[in-house]
Order: C-alpha cells, then structure tokens, then sequence
C-alpha cells in the first residue's frame, strides 16, 4: 500500500496523511489535487506533496484513503511549493492559509476543473464532401425548415472558411429555433460538439521596434543596473518622479524574454495595473499575461494553466497575488513603486509582504530583482546603503522636465487674514 501526504485547505499546521489505493498510485504525483475526507462528512480539494512507503502510526481502520484525482497533470510545481513552505515558516502560518491564498477559487472546488464551453455544430460524418452535402439537402426537402437551417449552415461554414459553428450564430442565420437545429443533430446531419471559451483573449504581436529610445540619464541608470547586478542579485532604482524608470524596465524586459526567460512585474494597485497593461502589451502584444484579483475565477484559472503549459507567458503583470503563479524559467522579478504599504498583506492569513516574497522567490530561481521608487522604504534603502542590495540613482526628469518649486505657507496665518475661504 502506498501513502501520500497532502496540504489540506484549512489552518492547521503540518500535512495530513491517506493511503493511495493501487488503481491511483501510479497517477499520484506532487502537486496533483486530490479528493479526500477530513473529519466526519466533509470532503476537501487537498494537494498531494509526497508519496511513500510509511505507514502512519494508526490502527488499519483509521487510515483513510484518497477519494478520487481532481486532475490528470499537477497544477503546482516543485519551486512553488518552496515558496508556499517559507511563507508559512515566515510568518508563522498554516500551510492551509498558504495554500487558499494561493490558488485561485476554480483550483480550491471539490470537482476536477471544467472549462467554460459554448454550444456548437459541425457537419454529421456522413456528410463531408460536396456530394454528400448535395444529397442532404435534397433529402431534406418536404422539410423545409431543416433543409433551410441546413442550407445556412453550409453556407456559413463557406463563407467562414471553418468547420465549426456556434449554434448561437446557425440560429441568427438560419432564423430558427433551437429545437430545429436539435432535430438536425438527432437526424445525424450535424453533430452538436463544446469548444472552449477563451475568456482572456490577448492578441498581438511582439513589437521590440516600438520600444522608445533611452534618454542619456536612462541609458546609464540601466548600465549601472547590470552591473550592479553582477554582485548583487537585488537592486533598487531610485528614481525621481517622471524620470522614466518604466521605460528602462521595458528594456530590461525585452532583453530577457529574447534570451528566453520570463519576468514578473509586480505593482502594488490593481489601478495601476490597468495602466501600465495598455503601455506594455503595445510592445509585447500577447507575450503579456495580466493576473489580479479583479479578473473572474475562470480567468485566473485559465492564466495558472497557461503558465503550466508549453507556451506559458512570458511576462506576467499583477499585483500581489502573482507571486503565487507559476514559473518555469523566471529570469527577472521587477517591484515597481516598492516602497507601497498595499504589497503587504494584512488580513486573512497569511501576512505575507509580496516584495519580500517576491525577492525570496528569484533567489529560488537564481533571478535578478529591480526595485523601483521615487521614495524608497526605509528597509529597502537600509539594505541598499549597507550593501546588501545594489543602489542605482536616476535623479533628472525624462526630457529634462523640471520638478515642480514647493513653497511653503502658513495656512493658519492665510486664513486669518482672509486669504484663504
């Protein structure tokens, strides 16, 4: 009998452990989700860590088995597992919390996951040449509903150039009901099939011609940078207001997706993000992955899987909840505004900082770490100061903008002489 130990969804330390019957064993593999009971009739979505030989210390009819596999390949990799463990070493939390934090709600369901599908139709086998399809139409002529709704699919599928309809579209075409385009599929005409619904649809080429040029100030920060990065795995950029740090990062970007590495690109509001998706998906089209909490459950699911695929993307962007994604060949993590307070975590557990996360996580990968600031954190700049982190200064404007003249006044005084309302 083999035994596997699993992360149960739920704030209790340390794993649990269940026998694997012999029709699972050979599919148990870590990081794949299983179904197993906790307590009296609940069942939970429990990731599988270890397989092994040791029984646990319980009587035979204590020892409970997995229920069934929640999924064919593991949706979590080695690296993040290591990750999720120094979270909750860290800051002394239940790898359970961990774990909830982590996957998105479609991974946490006690099912295996189900893409969105959209109801359509195809020709029946019988019917895929140009004879055939002559002849059924002739067959269908003392009904001429059908052989209508029939006629506008051929005609669909030639003017579309593709095979498959949405029944929706048949039913706009054709003008009928669904009940008619049920009877054609009971006839054998067509054949009612699901294709999957894309629900983020990035399209778009990479387009490195776009990348501005760097200013002289740029250029040279971003030197610096790499040299900096020689000795230190971490460097902080500060850099002022408008002096056009976002545009080295795009620089250092495209240099590390063209040598074949991925990057994450942390920032701190979901507000922002939206910002910046418009000025990096210009240059990186659909290389670019965007991941926060304001997309649907279905769509983070479906940004994890791609991340676990052969063709994963290569430069995620998103708030803190990215740290959790998966990576394979993550080269570069960029913390833009590093020094904001909503990277941290507050409530639930776990209260993890994403920045720190984020530097522990490129350690793992042996990846290079840019923080960037106009106004670093106290620790941030502590470390550059001290020599733990790499300091590179970019102290002018893009374009030689002037900052704007502070004075200062006494509004008290103002008011009183009734300058102010």
């Amino acid at each position: 009998m083999k035994y596997v130990d699993v992360i149960l969804p739920l704030p209790l330390q340390g794993f649990f452990t269940y026998a694997v019957s012999d029709s699972l064993a050979s599919r148990v593999v870590m990081g794949i989700r299983v179904l197993v009971p906790f307590g009296k009739s609940k069942t939970y979505a429990a990731i599988a860590v270890k397989m092994h030989d040791d029984k646990p210390n319980l009587p035979d009819n204590k020892i409970r088995e997995i229920l069934a596999l929640l999924d064919d390949t593991p949706v979590l990799l080695s690296n993040q597992l290591r990750l999720w463990r120094w979270i909750a070493d860290y800051y002394m939390s239940p790898l359970g919390d961990v774990m909830n934090a982590a996957l998105p709600a479609g991974l946490k369901a006690e099912v295996g996951y189900k893409p969105k599908t959209e109801a359509c139709v195809c020709l029946g086998e019988k019917f895929a040449n140009a004879e055939a399809q002559r002849a059924a139409v002739e067959m269908l002529r003392r009904m001429p509903r059908q052989q209508a709704t029939f006629t506008a699919f051929l005609n669909l599928l030639h003017d579309s150039a593709t095979t498959i309809v949405t029944r929706e579209e048949l039913m706009n075409e054709a003008h009928c009901t669904a009940d008619i385009v049920k009877r054609l599929v009971a006839q054998g005409f067509l054949q009612s099939i699901g294709r999957e619904v894309k629900g983020i649809n990035r399209n778009g080429a990479y387009h490195p011609e776009r990348i501005q040029l760097l200013s002289e100030p740029q250029a040279q920060a971003k030197d610096e940078i790499e040299r900096r990065w020689h000795d230190k795995n971490v460097v902080l950029l500060h850099g002022v207001t408008s002096s056009g740090k976002t545009e080295i990062y795009i620089h250092l970007i495209q240099e590390v997706i063209d040598k074949g590495g991925q990057v994450l690109y942390l920032l701190p509001e979901i507000a922002l993000t939206v910002q910046m998706t418009q000025r990096l998906q210009r240059v990186f089209g659909s290389r670019l992955g965007i991941y926060h909490s304001k997309y649907s459950d279905r769509e983070r699911v479906e940004i994890w899987r791609k991340q676990l695929s052969d063709r994963p993307y290569d430069i995620i962007l998103g708030a803190r909840s990215a740290i959790f994604l998966p990576f394979k060949k993550l080269s570069l993590v960029i913390v833009d505004e590093e020094h904001e307070t909503s990277f941290k975590q507050q409530d639930p557990a776990p209260r993890y900082h994403a920045r720190s996360a984020a530097i522990v996580m490129a350690q793992m990968f042996g990846a290079k770490v840019l923080l960037g600031t106009a106004t670093p954190s106290m620790e941030s700049y502590y470390n550059a100061k001290t020599g733990k982190y790499g300091l590179v200064t970019l102290s002018t404007r893009f374009k030689g903008i002037e900052l704007p003249q502070i004075e200062v006044v006494d509004v008290k005084d103002l008011r009183h002489r009734k300058m102010m309302t």
